[in-house]
């Protein structure tokens, strides 16, 4: 899991200071129309739109671009990338955008993925009809790409909380003799689950932006790139879904309380 931020200083200006969560769950991308410079043969571009995580977009050479014509200028400043092989390959990725789908500016700098796990990039702010992400260095297989605005939660996370990525949740099946010697153990299946909660919100600022994160997380049941403190843990990324519904208490003094149950994918690198 990798957060790779370009310009800092410009992203804490734009959008709050890295100790606080970031969550990329408004995918513009999934929607829009794409094209990419090439495909292999069963491993489509539009794979890669989708949100699941067992289909894949592999481009037949690189450098290689992934490109999307959102249809009419918005603001982006976040991209992320799950279900890929980019560290084992050692891919080169940097976002990139243009008004005319002609000339293209670099929003990101060029960086490296370092593992195979989810990887956000953070940006500074641009807005732009076309947005492609270039590859280059190696052939990657990549399962998923997002690309929109990021949610800043306005106060870190409170109480006790476990990194996603370090909640792991395995269920096996042991296998036992009669004398009780131990002969191995089959996993059924892996994955990470964790929990947050944030203390005094203001209701104008929850209504405002977090409500929208729950409507397409839960209510549509979309998953989304979390980041719990980018600046000081780059490697704390999950993609993740939300596994309950979300009711928030709202206090005496303007303030709401919120907690979200969460679960995603182990991804062993």
């Amino acid at each position: 899991m990798t957060v790779h931020v370009t310009t800092q200083a410009s992203v804490e200006s734009q959008t709050g200071l890295l100790t606080l969560p970031r969550i990329l769950y408004n995918n513009r991308a999934r929607s829009a129309s794409l094209s990419a410079s090439s495909a292999a043969s069963g491993f489509p571009a539009a794979a890669a739109q989708k949100d699941n995580t067992f289909e894949f977009w592999k481009p037949t050479a690189v450098p290689a671009t992934w490109r999307v014509d959102l249809g009419s200028a918005l603001l982006c400043n976040a991209g992320g990338i799950a279900a890929h092989d980019m560290g084992t390959v050692g891919c080169s990725v940097q976002w990139q955008y243009s008004t005319d789908d002609a000339a293209w500016s670099n929003a990101s700098d060029v960086h490296a993925p370092a593992n195979n796990s989810e990887h956000l990039a953070l940006f500074p702010q641009q807005t732009a009809r076309y947005w492609r992400v270039n590859i280059t260095n190696a052939i990657p297989t990549i399962g998923v790409i997002y690309l929109g605005p990021i949610l800043a939660v306005a106060n870190g996370i409170g109480g006790q909380f476990s990194p996603p990525n370090l909640a792991r949740v395995t269920e096996m099946n042991p296998n036992d003799a009669d004398g009780g010697q131990w002969l191995g153990a089959s996993v059924v299946r892996s994955g990470v689950r964790s929990a947050a909660q944030w203390q005094n919100l203001t209701s104008a600022w929850y209504r405002a932006n977090f409500d929208a994160f729950v409507v397409e997380a839960r209510s549509r049941g979309r998953p989304f790139f979390f980041a719990w403190m980018p600046s000081a843990f780059v490697s704390d990324v999950n993609y993740c879904r939300l596994d309950a519904d979300v009711a928030p208490v709202f206090k005496p003094g303007d303030a709401v309380d919120v907690s979200i149950r969460l679960s995603g994918v182990d991804r062993v690198t």
